[in-house]
């Protein structure tokens, strides 16, 4: 049969030409909230200017670089302190970890999104720094870090990830406080 010469050929070419899949992929970190308040866009949104302005504004860093009333989005970005406790690259590491804030104001309604979480290292370190990069959900870094194992390079990027949820979590409750009570002082 002259077929089955051609059969592995045939199999051949085919297997060629399917692209080859990615491994798995981790989406970025981020955390995302909502609160419902019986009030009007326009008032959602003069209380989301004042709570920015009381809560976030006084985080490291903090710039507001959207504000859009007819949208009620409100869009900014700040960082975080941030020192690993693994004494591995320890210095190296110790640095901020930015981040983006967005805020939109609807009827009844306001969201906060935290999202691009991503680690900057010490410059100023002997050894110069150890950028983790973009904080994924999950995983160990995205590029190997210089001088330090996988192993240890997870738990410092785990220690990143828990520091930035923290603080995302714990700038979302005041956020939401002050919404809720309509002051705030």
């Amino acid at each position: 049969m002259v077929l089955r010469p051609a059969a592995p050929i045939l199999f051949w070419l085919i297997g060629t030409s399917i692209p080859a899949q990615d491994p798995v992929t981790v989406g970025a970190l981020g955390h995302a909230s909502s609160v419902s308040l019986p009030l009007s866009k326009a008032i959602v949104f003069e209380r989301a200017i004042e709570a920015w302005n009381t809560i976030i504004a006084i985080e490291p860093g903090a710039t507001l670089v959207i504000t859009d009333p007819d949208t009620g989005i409100l869009e900014g970005t700040a960082r975080i302190r941030f020192r690993s406790h693994v004494l591995s690259g320890r210095e190296q590491t110790m640095g901020s970890i930015h981040y983006r804030i967005r805020i939109q104001a609807m009827h009844g309604e306001c969201r906060i999104a935290f999202s691009a979480f991503k680690h900057t290292g010490n410059p100023g370190a002997a050894r110069g720094a150890i950028d983790l990069g973009l904080l994924t959900a999950s995983g160990p870094p995205a590029q190997r870090l210089p001088g330090l194992s996988r192993p240890i390079a997870t738990r410092i990027m785990d220690e990143a990830r828990k520091a930035a949820l923290e603080r995302a979590v714990h700038i979302t409750r005041l956020f939401e406080a002050s919404l809720r009570s309509g002051t705030t002082r």
